[in-house]
C-alpha cells in the first residue's frame, strides 16, 4: 500500500474544509462531504494522524462551527413545510388516507390533530363531503398544484374560525403518493378580490358585491336585502357572473373566490406548531433534578406492561395496525422518549449513557416497573442491556428490533460509510462529528425531513421502494422528527452510546435476547450478526423478509407480533411457521 504524502494530507484537510463551507447552504454540497469525510478517514486510518489536527484547520472548524451557532436555522424549503408556513391562516397537510402529516399553530388550534392523527371527513359541509373522500381516494382527479375551495360543516366547526378552505394537491420528493394541504380561506374579502373578478372576468362593481355576499354564504334574499333590489335581481347577476367566470355553479363561483382570496391574503406567515405525540398521550415525568422526560404509551391502557425504547434511528412509534394486535393481547408499551429526543430534556454535562440509565432506573421506580420484557430498537438495545446489569429486577427478557453494530464487529461486517463516517468521528474526532452533525441538521430545517430519510435510506432497496411508496409517511417523519427535535449538540452526544461495550452485557444477561432482524441488513446480515455475537444459547435471531431500516413500517405487524409471542408465549402454530428463527449453537 502506498502511503500518502504530505502533500495528499494537505489536499485532503483542505478538500474537507472546503466541503464544509459548501454545506452549510447547499444541501446537494452534502454528498460532496460524505466523500471528503471518507477521503479524509482512509488517510488518518493509513497514517495514524489524527483528523484535523492541524493547528490552522482546527481554526477553520472554529470558524464554522461559529457560523453554525450564529445562523443554526435557516429558511425552510421544505415543499410540505412551506405551503403551510407561507399563510396566515389555519393550514394543515394530510395524506391521501386523510393523516396529519404537519399543521401550523393556527391549524393545529382549530381542527386539534395531532401529527399523524386523521382528519374528520365529517368535518366538510356535507356538500362537499363526497367529493372531499372521492379525492383522498383518487388524487389524480385533481391536477398537481391546483386547488380546490370547498367548506366546512359551520355545525361542527366554529364559523368565527371561517369556513372555507382551499384543498392542494402535492407530491412529496421521491414519494408516489399524494399529499393534500388544506388551507382556510378566512382572510377578508378585500379591493384586490374585487380587481381581479374586474380584469380577469369583466365582472361589473354590482356583480363583485353579489360574488362578494356569496362568498359570505348569503342567500339571494339576504343579498337582496342588503343591496336593495329583489331576489329576482340578484338571481339574474348570479347567472351572469357563472357565465362570465366560466363556473357551472355556485359551488364552483364559491371555489373560484375562495381560492382569490386565498392567494391575496397568502403574504401573511403563521409558524409551525412544534413536535408533539401523534398519539396525543404524552405525559412528562420530573427527574429528581427538575429536568422532564417525555413518555407515551401504545396497546391496551390498563394492559400488561412492556418498556420500550427507541433508538437512534427513524422509529419512534408503531403503526395503527400494529396497536391493534397489541390491544388484543393485552398489552401496554411503555415509550419514554429518552433524553435528548422528542420533548425530552438532557443534561449536556453528563454522558449519554449515564444520563439515560439514571433517568430509566428513576422512571422505572415512580411507575412500578419490575420484571418486565424490554423491546429496544437500534442502540436503544444496547440501553435495554445496559439498564438490566445495572438493574438485574427490572429486565426481564429483551426483545431486540434491527440490528445494532459494534466496533468488535469489523471482522465480520463494515459498515456503510454514512455509518463508519459516524464511528470513526465520534472515536476519533468529536468537533468534526458536531460539525457534520450541525451541518446535517441545517439541510434538515432547509430542506425537511425527506431531505435527511433520502439520504439515510438509500442504501437498500426495500427502503427506498418504502419510502417512496409513503403509506406510513406522518409516521415516518414525525419519526425523524422525534429524532432530531432538539438539535446536533443533542445528537451527537447519542453517538457516545456507540463505543459502549453492549456485547458484554448481553452475554452477562441472564435472561433471554431474541432479535428481529431485517432479512437482508446495510451492516449485517442474520448469519454474520449471530457470528459476531459469539456462541450463546440464550439468543435468538429471526428474520423479517422484506424488511431494512424501516423495519417498524415495514413489518408492522410481525413486530407487534414478535412482541406479543415473546411476552404471553408461543403464538398460533401458523405463526411458528412463518418465522425464520436461527439460534447460534455453542
Amino acid at each position: 500500500m502506498i502511503e500518502p504524502d504530505q502533500s495528499d494530507i494537505r489536499r485532503a484537510e483542505l478538500d474537507l474544509v472546503a466541503a464544509l463551507y459548501r454545506s452549510l447552504g447547499d444541501g446537494a454540497a452534502f454528498d460532496l462531504l460524505i466523500r471528503a469525510l471518507q477521503d479524509h478517514i482512509e488517510i488518518s486510518d493509513r497514517t495514524d494522524r489524527s483528523i484535523a489536527g492541524d493547528e490552522v484547520i482546527d481554526r477553520q472548524l472554529d470558524a464554522i462551527g461559529e457560523l453554525i451557532e450564529v445562523d443554526p436555522s435557516p429558511v425552510t424549503e421544505d415543499p410540505i413545510r412551506r405551503v403551510v408556513e407561507d399563510v396566515g391562516a389555519a393550514a394543515i397537510v394530510i395524506d391521501d388516507r386523510g393523516r396529519q402529516i404537519v399543521a401550523n399553530t393556527a391549524g393545529r388550534a382549530l381542527f386539534g390533530l395531532a401529527n399523524g392523527h386523521r382528519f374528520r371527513s365529517d368535518l366538510i359541509d356535507p356538500t362537499y363531503r363526497a367529493s372531499f373522500e372521492n379525492l383522498l381516494r383518487n388524487p389524480e382527479t385533481l391536477p398537481l398544484d391546483e386547488a380546490l375551495a370547498m367548506r366546512l360543516d359551520d355545525a361542527i366547526v366554529d364559523p368565527r374560525h371561517g369556513h372555507c378552505f382551499e384543498i392542494i394537491r402535492l407530491r412529496p420528493s421521491r414519494t408516489r403518493r399524494s399529499v393534500f394541504a388544506l388551507r382556510m380561506l378566512d382572510v377578508p374579502w378585500s379591493d384586490d378580490v374585487d380587481r381581479t373578478l374586474r380584469e380577469s372576468f369583466a365582472l361589473t362593481d354590482a356583480e363583485c358585491d353579489v360574488a362578494r355576499g356569496l362568498f359570505e354564504r348569503g342567500t339571494l334574499t339576504t343579498i337582496a336585502e342588503k343591496r336593495g333590489t329583489s331576489a329576482e335581481t340578484v338571481k339574474k347577476q348570479v347567472q351572469s357572473i357563472l357565465a362570465k367566470t366560466g363556473a357551472g355553479n355556485r359551488i364552483d363561483l364559491a371555489r373560484l373566490t375562495g381560492s382569490i382570496a386565498a392567494r391575496r391574503g397568502a403574504h401573511r406567515g403563521s409558524a409551525l406548531s412544534a413536535w408533539e405525540d401523534p398519539l396525543g398521550r404524552q405525559e412528562f415525568f420530573v427527574r429528581s433534578d427538575g429536568l422532564r422526560m417525555a413518555h407515551t404509551w401504545m396497546g391496551a391502557e390498563h394492559g400488561r406492561r412492556v418498556l420500550m425504547l427507541h433508538g437512534q434511528s427513524i422509529g419512534f412509534l408503531l403503526p395503527d395496525r400494529a396497536e391493534a394486535l397489541l390491544k388484543a393481547a393485552g398489552l401496554k408499551l411503555i415509550i419514554p422518549s429518552r433524553p435528548g429526543f422528542g420533548e425530552s430534556d438532557f443534561d449536556p454535562a453528563r454522558g449519554a449513557l449515564e444520563e439515560n440509565l439514571g433517568v430509566l432506573s428513576q422512571f422505572c421506580d415512580a411507575t412500578g416497573l419490575r420484571d418486565v420484557a424490554v423491546v429496544g430498537t437500534n442502540n436503544g438495545i444496547a440501553i435495554a442491556l445496559a439498564l438490566a446489569r445495572q438493574k438485574p429486577d427490572l429486565v426481564k427478557q429483551v426483545i431486540g428490533l434491527n440490528y445494532l453494530w459494534h466496533r468488535s464487529f469489523a471482522a465480520h461486517s463494515a459498515p456503510p460509510t454514512h455509518q463508519k463516517i459516524i464511528f470513526s468521528l465520534a472515536r476519533n474526532a468529536p468537533k468534526l462529528l458536531r460539525l457534520f452533525v450541525g451541518i446535517a441538521y441545517r439541510n434538515l430545517i432547509r430542506h425537511g425531513p425527506d431531505w435527511y430519510l433520502a439520504r439515510l435510506l438509500d442504501a437498500e432497496e426495500v427502503d427506498r421502494d418504502s419510502f417512496r411508496d409513503g403509506r406510513d409517511l406522518p409516521l415516518i417523519r414525525q419519526a425523524a422528527l422525534h429524532l432530531l427535535r432538539q438539535g446536533p449538540e443533542a445528537f451527537a452526544r447519542e453517538l457516545q452510546t456507540v463505543s459502549h461495550d453492549w456485547p458484554k452485557d448481553l452475554h452477562d444477561f441472564p435472561g433471554d435476547v431474541h432479535f428481529l432482524v431485517p432479512e437482508s441488513g446495510v451492516i449485517l446480515d442474520r448469519h454474520s450478526f449471530a457470528k459476531a455475537l459469539g456462541p450463546t444459547n440464550r439468543v435468538t435471531i429471526e428474520a423479517a423478509p422484506k424488511s431494512g431500516e424501516l423495519l417498524l413500517y415495514q413489518q408492522a405487524t410481525l413486530v407487534a407480533r414478535t412482541i406479543v409471542d415473546r411476552v404471553c408465549g408461543p403464538a398460533s402454530s401458523r405463526m411458528e411457521r412463518e418465522k425464520i428463527l436461527y439460534t447460534p449453537q455453542r
